[in-house]
């Protein structure tokens, strides 16, 4: 997963115009983590904003998430409006962190993102990669 980062962190200097290998100094001893997210199915309809993860945006660079293929509950804010995330077969979900966003000097911002209960929703599992460096940008 920290290669698949370095690869993602590449594109993502690319796309702002920089060299391939500009974040390499500040990814190279990178503190992450994988967590195992486990949303137990629901029966009937949910209470009223009811959510299995509330609002939030996640504090590293990138969070690389793998939902369980076909499930739903995922979304995201983009103009003051939730979007669902589409959790299609063989495809990571990117965010976007709290620290990209300092770094491209709010170019880019942090995924706000949450996670709703539906009704009836079978059980979700989602693996979530988070990947945070150490280090200031020069």
């Amino acid at each position: 997963m920290e290669s698949l980062a370095e690869r993602i962190m590449s594109a993502f200097a690319e796309a702002l115009g920089l060299n391939s290998t500009y974040f390499d100094p500040y990814i190279g001893q990178p503190i992450s983590a994988l967590w195992a997210l486990n949303y137990p199915a629901t029966e009937g309809l949910p209470e009223v904003a009811q959510q299995r993860a509330g609002a939030h945006s996640d504090y590293g660079s990138l969070t690389i998430l793998l939902p369980e293929i076909g499930t739903s509950g995922l979304q995201i804010e983009q103009n003051r409006i939730w979007t669902d995330v589409p959790a299609p077969d063989g495809c990571f979900v990117i965010n976007l962190g709290d620290l990209m966003e300092l770094w491209t000097s709010g170019r880019w911002v942090s995924t706000l993102h949450r996670v709703v209960a539906k009704s009836n929703q079978p059980q979700r599992k989602s693996l979530a990669f988070f990947i945070n460096q150490i280090g200031k940008l020069k």
